[in-house]
């Protein structure tokens, strides 16, 4: 039974993170692709560079929010399982990262993963979202606030003896965004990284 209700949480969690809060928004409000527009990524950064903060932050509230509601619905399924939520923690990022309904292309996680900090360690997650805004602000940089923000806090679940599979949990969380951050990556060592304007006009 155990292992039929974890499969079950498990593709429920995966569907849940296949719906983009970024593609669905865009095409809600001016059915229009998002990825056809600035980076070509379904995220909340580049809806924020085409459409404006207050579109952004409703794409980066709709990502989050799976990221939650995968964990409370682990835990509905499987009350306080730790396997449950780890499984389904990752369907969730999954199914963002590599949307079926965006033919496996996707965004890269960070929203979603931050939604699942906020239901497993909302202390810590806060102040790793707090990190990161002072990373952004100082350096405009959206792609090194994130990486270094979620290595800070996978970082922090070890020193401050969290238990063992979120520590697992959100190291495997940092190391996908870093590789969904590959090309950031080579631009920032390249000096070419797009940094975010501040302030930004609404569309």
């Amino acid at each position: 039974m155990r292992v039929r209700l974890l499969l079950l949480d498990t593709v429920l969690c995966y569907l849940i993170g296949s719906i983009n809060g970024a593609y669905t928004l865009v095409k809600l409000l001016f059915n229009k692709d998002i990825r056809d527009y600035g980076s070509g990524n379904p995220g909340s950064t580049n809806v924020y560079r085409v459409f404006g903060l207050k579109k952004a932050l409703i794409s980066f509230a709709f990502d989050t929010l799976k990221g939650f509601l995968a964990i409370k619905l682990s835990d509905l399924i499987l009350p306080g399982d730790p396997l449950a939520r780890a499984l389904a923690a990752l369907a969730v990022v999954a199914g963002h990262d590599f949307s079926f309904i965006l033919k496996h292309n996707g965004g890269k996680g960070v929203a979603t993963s931050f939604g699942i900090g906020l239901a497993l360690t909302p202390g810590l997650t806060c102040c790793g979202a707090a990190l990161s805004a002072v990373i952004l602000i100082i350096t405009r940089l959206m792609s090194l606030s994130n990486m270094i923000s979620m290595g800070v806090t996978a970082a922090a679940t070890f020193i401050l003896r969290y238990p063992t599979y979120i520590s697992v949990l959100y190291t495997i969380l940092f190391i996908a965004s870093c590789i969904r951050h590959k090309s950031n990556i080579q631009r920032l060592l390249n000096g070419t990284e797009n940094k975010i304007e501040f302030p930004h006009k609404d569309k």
